[in-house]
């Protein structure tokens, strides 16, 4: 977590055109000490993280979590329990949360169309479009069984021949699931604060910075993660490819190599918007991945990047005949108002800014 810290606060430095030299170096130091300690190591098996049967197993993996177990003295929101299963699952995704008698969730957190879109083209995808990157598969609903005990199929899969027309058309986040809790808010899934993976991609992050573009050393962190999603559940796949000194590109690229992959590897574990505000964008130092995202990407005005000029604010609907969901790349960008400034960052807690007389101002516009 100190590793973490260091390349936060360094990444601010450089946003603000500062040096940040001392900090990357140190989150490089830190994260060396915990991947060289030996005392953790990647699961073979990218979905085995989240299998609430294998959570031990987990913490080979995992350095710090917060641990929950379904509470029998208490119920709901004083429970020990945690909710994940209900708040990430959907109504016709049946027993995976203690919530009555069709155990399904109620989809308060959800992602969008054009995020899951994202993670099957490009690095995630081979060319005959056969095999995708297996993280898809361990994080996200595939299909499920809904209602009558139909099978539904979840964006952007398409439904067999045969199957009728049962869809789901939001991406739906498959890493809570326990359907032995107690009751909606009582479930045993842990919550992954920060884990070996992670370290790996803060060593190539910090790397990156340091000398300007992707060295063996960072290419050889960020690789080894990759090695992990391409061995899928034991049967091994052609993609994603390592990257070498070509297909990593410059600083710039190779910055959004690590922040796409972090957004597959770490969906739903929390740390999404920290890499919108911390890290510099392919458009310079001054413009975070927040602005990157969200002022330019998806509202279609990043000129000179043709493949992120196709997004539409209209949700995807089935067609059963042409089996097909249109359109694709669906976002809900009006949602998000990123040119008020105060928008790019929370409010600091009144009550640390009482407890910290040093911590100095609130952020700005709160």
């Amino acid at each position: 977590m100190l590793a973490q810290a260091y390349l936060t606060y360094g990444d601010q430095l450089i946003l603000k055109q500062q040096d940040a030299t001392e900090y990357m170096q140190n989150a490089v130091t830190y994260a060396d000490s915990v991947i060289n300690s030996n005392q953790y190591s990647l699961l073979n098996n990218y979905a085995d993280l989240f299998d609430i049967g294998k959570e031990t197993l987990a913490y080979n993996e995992v350095i710090f979590g917060i641990r929950f177990q379904t509470d029998p003295t208490n119920r709901a929101q004083p429970a020990a329990g945690s909710e994940y299963a209900l708040r990430f699952n959907v109504a016709n995704t049946r027993y995976v949360s203690a919530s009555g008698e069709n155990q399904n969730g109620d989809g308060t957190y959800r992602i969008q169309n054009w995020f899951i879109d994202h993670y099957r083209d490009g690095d995630y995808r081979d060319a005959d479009s056969l095999e995708f990157d297996y993280r898809n598969e361990g994080a996200f609903w595939q299909s499920s069984i809904g209602n009558n005990n139909n099978t539904y199929f979840v964006y952007p899969n398409v439904v067999p021949a045969g199957m009728g027309n049962n869809t789901i058309g939001n991406p739906i986040i498959r890493k809570y699931i326990d359907p032995n809790g107690k009751d909606q808010r009582n479930h045993g899934n842990d919550f992954f604060i920060i884990r070996l993976a992670e370290v790996y991609y803060i060593k190539a992050e910090a790397l990156n910075e340091l000398h300007g573009g992707p060295t063996a050393e960072a290419l050889a962190a960020f690789n080894t993660v990759r090695a992990r999603a391409r061995n899928a559940d034991g049967t091994a796949r052609s993609v994603p490819a390592d990257l070498d000194a070509v297909t990593a590109g410059d600083q710039a690229h190779f910055r959004m190599k690590i922040f796409d992959d972090r957004g597959l590897e770490l969906v739903g574990e929390g740390q999404r918007w920290f890499d919108l505000v911390r890290m510099p964008s392919p458009l310079g130092n001054t413009v975070t991945m927040y602005e990157y995202q969200f002022l330019h990407r998806l509202n279609n005005k990043l000129e000179g990047y043709p493949e992120y000029t196709t997004f539409t604010n209209t949700n995807p609907t089935y067609n059963n005949t042409t089996k097909l969901w249109t359109p694709r790349n669906g976002v809900h960008s009006y949602s998000l108002n990123v040119t008020i400034p105060k928008f790019l960052l929370f409010p600091v807690p009144t009550s640390e800014l009482i407890q910290n007389l040093n911590f100095g101002g609130q952020n700005p516009g709160w």
